[in-house]
């Protein structure tokens, strides 16, 4: 019985032997592939951090236009932070140039200036002038003003423009025709050149004129202008002709454009 007994934990050894070299051979390969599975992510790190730095590389003009769009985008948002910071100043951004760091010489701090007053080249009247010259519609502007924000001056702001000075003319009508207040026209023209410094003269001479022109067949109009002569050779171009009333006629002679003339003006002719 003892030598039964012997044999059978000898076999339940051998058994429990084998298995825990199964289980060995089981961990050794589970080792295996953990080290191969660490080495890939390891290799996968490196290769990220690599392609991150070549990205970080790249420049602004290097990178995809959706990236470049994107980037503009955070730009814009830490600008307007730094804007809103500003406002609790009084203060705000007019313009912000961005250069390539390559076109800098040496690297010195960028220049900074603060203004009382922004001087504009141009102000909104020659805008809506110009609108209303070239026939541009509101879609167009309004377009074009968003890529040349703040200089063009917006749509609405535009508008607003256009309301103030309808509200200011005074418009009557004569006979078959319109007009504004001569007098406070030429007055309002005279004060806007002297303010502008483009006259400097102590006497200014005015000149008034009417021309006629055929708009259409059986469509005959008098454009009733003046001129200031003190601005010299722009007095002489289209330019320099202010209207001050149009008037329909069925044939142009000298006592009808001479009586509106006089009605228009409130000047004696």
């Amino acid at each position: 019985m003892q030598i039964v007994s012997s044999k059978n934990e000898i076999s339940l050894r051998d058994t429990q032997l084998a298995q825990l070299r199964k289980k060995n051979f089981d961990n050794s390969l589970l080792i295996k592939q953990l080290k191969c599975d660490s080495l890939n992510k390891q290799s996968l790190i490196e290769k990220n951090e690599h392609d991150l730095l070549e990205n970080r590389k790249r420049g602004f003009f290097d990178v995809s236009k959706r990236q470049s769009n994107n980037l503009k985008n955070d730009i814009r948002q830490i600008l307007n932070k730094v804007e809103y910071l500003l406002g609790t100043v009084d203060l705000r951004i007019h313009k912000v140039i961005l250069y390539k760091q390559d076109n800098l010489i040496e690297q010195k701090p960028f220049f900074l200036e603060i203004k009382k007053q922004l001087n504009l080249t141009y102000t909104d009247e020659y805008f809506l002038c110009l609108k209303d010259r070239f026939n541009i519609s509101d879609v167009l502007y309004n377009s074009l003003s968003k890529f040349f924000i703040p200089e063009v001056p917006s749509l609405h702001r535009l508008r607003k423009r256009r309301d103030l000075i309808n509200k200011s003319l005074s418009i009557t009508t004569i006979d078959d025709g319109f007009c504004v207040k001569a007098v406070d026209q030429i007055k309002m023209k005279i004060k806007t050149l002297i303010k502008n410094k483009l006259i400097r003269e102590p006497v200014v001479k005015i000149k008034l004129s009417a021309d006629g022109t055929n708009v259409a067949r059986g469509l005959k109009l008098i454009n009733f202008c003046f001129s200031i002569i003190n601005e010299g050779k722009k007095s002489s171009g289209l330019n320099g002709q202010y209207t001050l009333g149009i008037f329909k006629v069925d044939e142009e002679n000298y006592d009808s454009v001479k009586n509106w003339m006089s009605s228009a003006s409130n000047i004696k002719i």
